[in-house]
């Protein structure tokens, strides 16, 4: 037997010992069972085999690592894209800010050509924003307003275009165009609306200003050393 065992099992294998010293009959009983159970297996997972299972795991495994990475690169880009939101949102606050003081102190130089003062309060949070003017800058105990209402005409319109070329200053659009800016007006009013849309034509070369208005503008316009171009449309008979 043991010159032959050689032989037996280069043919059908080695011998494997069994502890439990079981019969040919009892092993095949338990290799039917075991087959039962492994087909009643593969039919629960649509009737794949256990070396298709396998393989449909390692390939499963494969794209989970593979997204994995994925997901990673995404989530380090998502960061960084964060982080630059967050600077250029602190970028847009300060400006804001900024803007907003420069608007105010623009707006208050303009109403100082009247005797008047006025403040820009803006609330960019809320995004509202609050206007308060002061008919005497050179009273102390002069009342301030931030109704509309209680101006006169003039002052209204006078304060409306302070307003507006304030605003201005942060626009970039090639042409400006206003209209009627001096409805309600008299003649002090007027004066100096014109000399400070001269003056802004005078250090914006490179934009086109349009004004349009149904007054007469050549008093204002006499003895300017650069006069713009003034279109009178004929009165309407």
């Amino acid at each position: 037997i043991d010159r032959l065992l050689p032989e037996v099992e280069a043919a059908v294998g080695e011998r494997v010992e069994d502890p439990q010293q079981r019969s040919e009959e009892e092993i095949k009983r338990e290799i039917e069972k075991l087959q039962a159970r492994q087909r009643k297996q593969e039919k629960k997972h649509g009737g794949k085999t256990l070396s298709s299972l396998e393989e449909l795991a390692r390939k499963t495994q494969e794209v989970s690592v593979r997204k994995r990475e994925e997901l990673d690169g995404i989530k380090l880009t998502t960061k960084g894209t964060q982080e630059n939101f967050d600077e250029r949102y602190k970028f847009w606050r300060k400006s804001c800010k900024a803007k907003g003081k420069q608007a105010a102190l623009d707006f208050n130089g303009r109403l100082t050509r009247k005797g008047h003062a006025g403040n820009l309060d803006f609330n960019h949070r809320e995004e509202k924003l609050s206007l308060q003017v002061v008919r005497n800058s050179q009273d102390a105990h002069a009342a301030g307003t931030t109704d509309a209402r209680n101006l006169s005409g003039g002052e209204r319109s006078f304060t409306t275009l302070a307003f507006e070329l304030s605003m201005w200053e942060f626009m970039e659009t090639p042409f400006r165009v206003l209209d009627e800016f001096d409805v309600f007006m008299d003649d002090t009013y007027r004066k100096i609306a014109v000399d400070a849309l001269l003056e802004l034509t005078s250090t914006q070369q490179h934009r086109q200003f349009i004004f349009l208005t149904p007054q007469d503008m050549h008093p204002f316009l006499k003895g300017r050393a650069n006069p713009p171009h003034v279109i009178k449309m004929k009165d309407v008979r």
